[in-house]
């Protein structure tokens, strides 16, 4: 699949979410160990506290400059605090971004990579008996690089990075997997979507199949004929009917129609062409020549 640099505006990312655990409270009224508390009174201008001792299970916190979080990560029974430093450095503002457990430190934005990335996401991971942190790295032209950290002997170590995709949110790291957002080309320019494992070992795919999750009609100008996945043709799509990418994997788009019936894939290959400077093509025919209309950002 061909890369282009895609100028879009920076996704904001949501500053919080987080599941948290019924509250209980003991005969004196305080919280009990395993309560997510955010409702203490704090002074004027402090930074809230959020606390979760909680062992076992699955959560997701985002790590954020406006807010403090407390978790008992290494099992002593004593809360431990989060926070995330950000500065700026420099005549050209770089930003420096570290995120402190309590005494450990890890530095995220640092001088080697901060001239290519100009936001953090920072996201702790409790799940089981293990703890990650995965950062979210963002700079111009949608370059991005997501980190996988691991909490071991009393610090995060690095374990595995992928490029090319972006974290929405919180809510996009699931107990099993991390659903990440990209863009890709073929046939216009499309937001897509990709499910990658993480743990101890880094993070793993089954395959390199994108989700397209903005898809929109493209009206055929010719007949096109699709194949199913051994290659066999398995439907003709007439000029003037309409067909929705929503796949993609490698150099093949599965479609279907705008009832959402799959019809089958597509497989093109990328030439020169003289007037758009390069075309996907399917069975010799440009997609200028295939579709009415086909968007390209950037």
């Amino acid at each position: 699949m061909k890369k282009k640099a895609v100028l879009f505006l920076s996704m904001v990312i949501a500053a919080s979410m987080f599941t948290g655990c019924t509250e209980k409270v003991s005969d004196d009224n305080e919280p009990s160990a395993n309560v997510v508390s955010d409702n203490e009174p704090t002074e004027e201008g402090s930074v809230p506290v959020e606390t979760n001792t909680a062992n076992g299970g699955f959560e997701v916190k985002q790590i954020t400059t406006e807010e403090s979080y407390q978790y008992d990560i290494d099992g002593d029974g004593q809360p431990d605090d989060f926070s995330l430093e950000e500065k700026e450095i420099g005549e050209y503002d770089t930003c420096r971004s570290t995120l402190n457990v309590g005494d450990a430190k890890l530095e995220i934005l640092t001088e080697e990579n901060s001239h290519d990335y100009q936001f953090a996401n920072v996201y702790f991971i409790h799940r089981n008996n293990s703890n990650f942190v995965i950062a979210s790295l963002e700079g111009d032209a949608c370059m991005w690089t997501t980190e996988l950290y691991k909490w071991d002997n009393g610090e995060f170590t690095f374990v595995d990075d992928i490029t090319d995709f972006d974290i929405d949110d919180a809510s996009a790291i699931k107990e099993d997997k991390v659903v990440f957002e990209s863009y890709c080309d073929a046939f216009g320019t499309f937001s897509c979507t990709k499910d990658v494992a993480y743990g101890d070992d880094g993070f793993s795919s089954e395959d390199d199949t994108l989700t397209i999750s903005d898809t929109r009609a493209l009206k055929l100008k010719k007949d096109v004929t699709l194949r199913d996945e051994s290659g066999k043709e398995c439907g003709t799509a007439k000029a003037g009917e309409s067909i929705c990418p929503i796949t993609l994997n490698d150099d093949v788009v599965g479609f279907e129609d705008e009832n959402g019936k799959f019809l089958g894939y597509l497989e093109f290959e990328i030439k020169d062409d003289n007037e758009h400077g390069y075309a996907h093509y399917v069975d010799g025919v440009s997609e200028y020549d295939l579709f009415e209309e086909v968007m390209y950002a950037g």
